[in-house]
């Protein structure tokens, strides 16, 4: 890495950042540390903001990425509250909000995703509600009253935790989402058909293939019109149709940079010298796909933030992570690895009774697999997926294609 005296700098303190500074740490790197975040809170979890914290105002005494005394003990200065307005890499001078300027040995960008907004309902407006950092799950919180009703545009991951949590607490809820199935983009059919399910059983209502046209507030009251006339009620309005990565310092800064994220390599670098992107911002190379891709979730925010903290003392070997998301609603764990869906999807176990796993196939090698409470086949699977075996590792007495 580079010989300045300056400090390595990260902006951005979640997952990836935390990690990528701890992974400096411990990679022998003993020169300045600085991590810069734009909230005031000390660096936090993510998941548990559309689940637990919305739950219970408790659970937010455990959300802590590290104990306090950690920063401290590994001497990483902590900057909350802060903003970084432009960034320089000839230089290696950053400004901050405040006006004061910081030059850097390395800089790693860990900044993130930020919610993709609806026209309709933009963020600020009354009773509407977005949902990625801890004061916006406070405020939703406060909303999830037994007998109101809550409307929940975008039928992902965070909507659908949403809708549990919100269901769990008497409020009645109504999933609009735009495309045939909800979790379109994120799993095969057979899980898709499988949550939409359990939530109606819980009383949720699920729209799908429906849009918003139309959006009033009248006595308190949202008025959603959708597209075929239909109009929803609801007493509060959650926007939940996606994330797009943070790229308006990079592009600022002249990084190359695609709609997908920053473009670097299989060890984090971008475009200039001595700058680094990490975790969901990356459009990375992942050498175990052979491709770049941008992924958006924590395990592989925590694996790539480690690896460029790790990569800027000693390269080693390039990123080669099996990533995946997990999700939790009502008494259903889902986890995946890799791939979440196929050409071809194999299933093992039973739906009715909530324990089954999901494989997925292209062109008949197992790329990933989807587990609903079966975390013992899931690591199974995991193995399957590295050594890129193929559908005769699976037992055919017990599997059924899909």
């Amino acid at each position: 890495m580079s010989k300045r005296e300056e400090p390595v700098v990260i902006v951005g303190a979640g997952v990836a950042g935390v990690q990528a500074a701890a992974a400096l740490r411990k990679a022998g790197y003993a020169g300045r540390l600085v991590l810069i975040g734009a909230e005031p809170h000390p660096p936090y979890d993510r998941p548990p903001l559309s689940k637990q914290v919305l739950r219970d105002g408790a659970a937010e005494a455990k959300l802590a990425l590290r104990p306090d005394s950690f920063y401290a003990e590994q001497e990483i200065e902590l900057q909350l509250g802060e903003q970084v307005v432009d960034i320089d890499p000839d230089t290696r001078r950053m400004r901050l909000h405040n006006g004061s300027d910081i030059e850097f040995a390395e800089l790693i960008l860990a900044t993130g995703s930020e919610p993709r907004t609806f026209p309709l309902l933009p963020p600020g407006t009354h009773n509407v509600h977005y949902l990625r950092s801890l004061d916006d799950s406070r405020a939703l919180r406060a909303r999830l009253r037994a007998g109101a009703r809550l409307a929940i545009i975008g039928g992902g991951i965070i909507g659908l935790e949403v809708a549990a949590a919100a269901s769990d607490a008497g409020v009645r809820v109504r999933v609009i989402e735009a495309a045939p199935r909800v979790l379109g983009r994120a799993c095969c059919p057979l899980i898709s058909e499988f949550l939409a399910a359990r939530h109606r059983a819980h009383g949720v209502e699920i729209d799908c293939h429906a849009t918003v046209g139309a959006a009033a507030h009248r006595d308190g009251i949202w008025h959603l019109t959708l597209h075929d006339g239909r109009v929803v009620e609801a007493d509060a309005v959650l926007v939940a149709v996606g994330v797009r990565p943070c790229l308006s310092l990079a592009r600022g800064a002249g990084l190359a940079v695609s709609e997908q994220g920053i473009e670097t390599d299989a060890f984090g670098r971008t475009s200039a010298p001595h700058v680094w992107a990490a975790g969901e911002v990356a459009y990375h190379l992942n050498v175990l796909t052979g491709a770049r891709e941008r992924q958006e979730n924590w395990l592989h925010a925590a694996a790539h933030g480690a690896h460029v903290g790790r990569a800027i003392v000693d390269p080693g070997t390039g990123y080669a992570e099996l990533c995946g998301y997990w999700t939790d609603q009502y008494d259903v764990s889902i986890q995946t690895a890799g791939i979440p869906a196929g050409d071809e999807d194999i299933l093992k176990g039973d739906p009715a009774a909530c324990n089954f796993i999901v494989y997925h196939l292209r062109e008949g090698i197992i790329v990933g697999a989807t587990s609903v409470n079966a975390m013992r086949e899931l690591r199974r699977a995991k193995a399957l997926i590295r050594a890129r075996q193929g559908l005769d590792a699976l037992a055919p007495a017990a599997a059924t294609a899909l």
